[in-house]
């Protein structure tokens, strides 16, 4: 059974650039190895992620990710059951969204995603794009 869920969160206020980057090796570590794709954003002090994959390890990751000092206030804004992955195929399963670059090719593919999917679909897409400014 695959499940999605997609939270935000507000960072440390000690957490700093190495500290984030560090957050990133180990998140790119974490979902690859348990097959969960998805995507993680980063803007002012804010994360928000969205991950698909197996229910049982997803909820184990979310449980690890909720208990995890880096950040705090998290909310669950979705969690789910669904029939397939949205970011199996966008950039190799699981990519963290931290440049203008990285924004730019998000957009275009969730904007391709708006135009081809409806449902579950369109509520990630309306959820993820006003987290996409980059600072």
């Amino acid at each position: 059974m695959l499940r999605t869920i997609c939270y935000v969160s507000t960072a440390a206020p000690s957490l700093d650039e190495n500290g984030l980057a560090d957050l990133y090796e180990e998140a790119i570590q974490k979902n690859t190895e348990q097959n969960i794709t998805g995507i993680l954003l980063y803007s002012d002090g804010n994360f928000m992620q969205i991950m698909e994959g197996e229910a049982a390890p997803l909820l184990k990751l979310y449980n690890s990710i909720d208990n995890d000092v880096r950040h705090h206030h998290l909310i669950k804004l979705t969690d789910r059951e669904i029939k397939q992955r949205i970011f199996e195929n966008y950039a190799n399963g699981f990519t963290i969204v931290n440049n203008e670059q990285e924004v730019f090719k998000l957009n275009l593919y969730l904007n391709w995603l708006k135009e081809n999917f409806e449902g579950n679909v369109q509520r990630l897409v309306e959820i993820v794009q006003p987290f996409l400014k980059y600072t």
